[in-house]
């Protein structure tokens, strides 16, 4: 009986970590993700873009506040729209690979999760000159397979401490609530290319209104 549940909790340890962005089972057998950051700051970070018409105007906001955030680039976007991922990193913001496809990782093969990885290591590359050291799996999905690739990539896997729940189709009133629950350390989990988080901009808009008590931040590596 012992052996059994043990068993079982081994199971629904290893199937918790792969499907949520907490610390699990695979942050035990392979370091270094990181799920909040070392410095008091906030750190918005925007997903599965860059989007033609929704990030332009996500920068423009945050350009007015002089704020930083990181973009976490699909590399088939990002090889769509070359000009975008310039104005990204040519205005100080962090860019970091979100896969090429935005696939989900935990069902693909170990060596297909590496060509989805250094295919958009390679194209955001090209495009800004420098390739990007930080990485955030699709959905927060993952398992020890991504976390060893990713290393031998030079990639740190990025996840999130609060998520905007944008994603949801969330109403910019509901993205700013959860948004300002950010406190010191908070990675926050926003989207730029997710055609449901139709309320991220008003709410990033009002956010940026007034300076949060609390910094806002890329994410950089010591």
């Amino acid at each position: 009986m012992l052996t059994e549940a043990l068993l079982a909790a081994g199971a629904a340890s290893y199937v918790a970590s792969t499907v949520l962005p907490i610390r699990g089972l695979h942050d035990w057998l392979v370091g270094g993700a990181v799920f909040r950051l070392a410095s008091p700051g906030v750190a918005p970070t925007f997903d599965d873009g860059p989007d033609p018409e929704r990030t332009p105007a996500l920068l423009d906001v945050l350009a007015r506040a002089g704020a930083k955030a990181t973009f976490f680039l699909v590399g088939k976007c990002a090889a769509a729209h070359p000009d975008l991922v310039r104005r990204i990193a040519g205005e100080g913001h962090a860019i970091g690979n979100h896969t090429f496809t935005h696939a989900w990782l935990p069902g693909l093969s170990a060596r297909r999760i590496e060509a989805e990885l250094a295919r958009c290591q390679d194209v955001l590359a090209d495009v800004t000159g420098a390739r990007p050291r930080l990485v955030r799996p699709p959905y927060g999905q993952r398992d020890f397979r991504f976390y060893r690739i990713a290393r031998r990539l030079g990639l740190t896997p990025v996840l999130w401490s609060l998520d905007s729940r944008d994603w949801t189709g969330a109403s910019s009133e509901t993205i700013l609530r959860r948004a300002r629950r950010a406190g010191p350390g908070d990675v926050v989990l926003l989207h730029d290319g997710d055609p449901r988080a139709r309320g991220t901009l008003a709410a990033l808009t009002e956010w940026l209104a007034t300076p949060p008590p609390v910094p806002l931040q890329r994410i950089d590596l010591a």
